[in-house]
């Protein structure tokens, strides 16, 4: 199958010499993000807990003494049940002894990992045709980004990376259960959609987004009744017990600013390729625009089935903008910027990305080229003026991320030095790494008693 495929690929090379050149350049170029971030955490990661990590240090303590229990791993952080990056951190804590910098490998192998998944999906929509090896390396250079460098540096955020790999496959699998002969993905998609709720608050979505996927692949009643059932009891598990954040808004405050609500959302969106408030509130605004635009030409031609899983990612990050509003608006406008909500982010970026150039394709389709000509000069136009001011975006986001990283780990050296000189639990330095000196003082404790990195004799 995979050699069929090809086959229309390799002629055209045969009779494009110059194509082979260009294909070789773009894979070079869907590699060099990967490399470039794989370098940069080299260099700037630490091997030391940081703020939120060292909430896991009692956790590791109660598993290396057997009284670990499932309700430790199913507590609330924040929003958030972790409870499977809680389970991957303690596994790598036996393995590395917690060195810190393999948990930080970790969040690199499985933005790795969602990418590969992104590819997958991407070629379902393209094939292996020239909009695919032309489309990988933005997609790499999208996914490895630095803007969002607290989640890259930082172990403790593999939550962020674990929720979008398992959203990304519980999507895509839901998306190739039309055919009769993948039932079996249907069933690995109710476990990998439990993974994405129980990594990060957000990958409750899945659900919601999966049953109007089978809904519109007008799937058998069974599958949407085991679905709706699987839903139910994992959302349920979740909330039981549930408590929002002390200082958040009541939500119906939350629902009489419509307005304010929409501007953060709207914010969330456009982050990943604006470097203002203002401007990633407009780009925000300008991509629902085109995704609209773009989904309601593929509607009228007939192949909405073949952009549901971009549309399913389009669901997931205005969801996720929606639900940030909802806890976050307290902060302000300025908490939508945050770095880390850009791991999420991005997956809207690629939505639009994709729906678009899928429309476009659609759209020149048996149209006469005479009649093409003035849409052609004016899109360009207009294309070219946003794609300059995005890239020129993107480039200064970038080079931001680096110097963070490079910021990020300079704290993460004051932290380590603090850690193995500090002689007391009032010693101010704990305060780097974390807000109670207490609490760290005693992972400290709790480090040496295990022979830990630096306290091994």
């Amino acid at each position: 199958m995979a050699t069929a495929t090809l086959q229309p690929l390799k002629r055209y090379v045969r009779e494009h010499p110059y194509w082979s050149v260009v294909l070789t350049s773009l894979m070079v170029g869907a590699v060099i993000p990967i490399v470039v971030m794989a370098f940069l955490l080299k260099r700037y990661s630490v091997n030391v807990p940081f703020w939120d990590q060292w909430e896991y240090v009692p956790l590791i303590y109660a598993a290396h003494h057997g009284t670990l229990t499932l309700h430790d791993l199913w507590m609330q952080h924040n929003e958030h049940r972790i409870l499977f990056p809680r389970v991957v951190t303690i596994i790598a804590s036996f393995i590395t002894g917690y060195n810190i910098r393999y948990e930080i490998l970790l969040n690199l192998v499985t933005a790795v990992l969602s990418y590969s998944v992104l590819l997958a999906m991407l070629r379902r929509v393209f094939g292996l045709t020239k909009k695919f090896f032309f489309l990988a390396p933005v997609f790499a250079w999208i996914v490895f980004s630095p803007l969002q460098w607290i989640n890259w540096i930082w172990g403790f955020q593999l939550a962020f990376f674990m929720c979008v790999l398992f959203m990304a496959l519980t999507i895509h699998l839901i998306s190739k259960t039309e055919s009769k002969h993948y039932d079996v993905l249907f069933y690995v998609s109710l476990v990998t959609g439990t993974v994405a709720t129980y990594s990060l608050g957000n990958g409750m979505l899945a659900w919601p987004i999966g049953l109007a996927m089978l809904l519109l692949q007008r799937a058998n009643k069974q599958k949407l009744i085991v679905w709706a059932s699987v839903a139910v009891v994992i959302c349920g598990s979740y909330l039981y017990h549930f408590h929002r954040e002390p200082g958040s808004l009541p939500l119906l405050t939350v629902i009489k600013e419509p307005l304010m609500v929409s501007r953060y959302a709207l914010g969330y969106l456009g982050r990943n390729l604006a470097l203002t408030g203002p401007g990633a509130r407009l780009t925000g605004f300008v991509l629902l625009v085109i995704v609209a635009s773009s989904s309601l030409i593929v509607y009228r031609k007939g192949q909405i089935l073949k952009i549901l899983p971009w549309l399913g990612f389009i669901m997931f990050v205005v969801g996720t903008s929606l639900l940030a509003a909802a806890d976050r608006l307290n902060f302000g406008l300025q908490q939508s910027l945050v770095d880390s909500y850009t791991t999420i982010s991005l997956l809207f970026i690629l939505g639009v990305l994709v729906i678009t150039v899928y429309a476009v394709t659609l759209l020149l389709q048996k149209t006469p080229p005479k009649r093409l000509l003035p849409w052609f000069f004016a899109g360009f136009f207009v294309a070219g003026l946003m794609s300059y001011a995005l890239i020129s975006s993107f480039q200064g986001n970038y080079l931001s991320g680096v110097h963070q990283l490079e910021d990020q780990g300079r704290d993460m050296a004051k932290v380590q030095r603090c850690v193995y000189s500090a002689a007391s639990a009032t010693d101010d330095c704990l305060l780097y790494a974390y807000p109670d000196k207490q609490f760290a003082w005693h992972g400290i404790q709790l480090l040496k008693e295990l022979k830990w990195g630096e306290f091994k004799q």
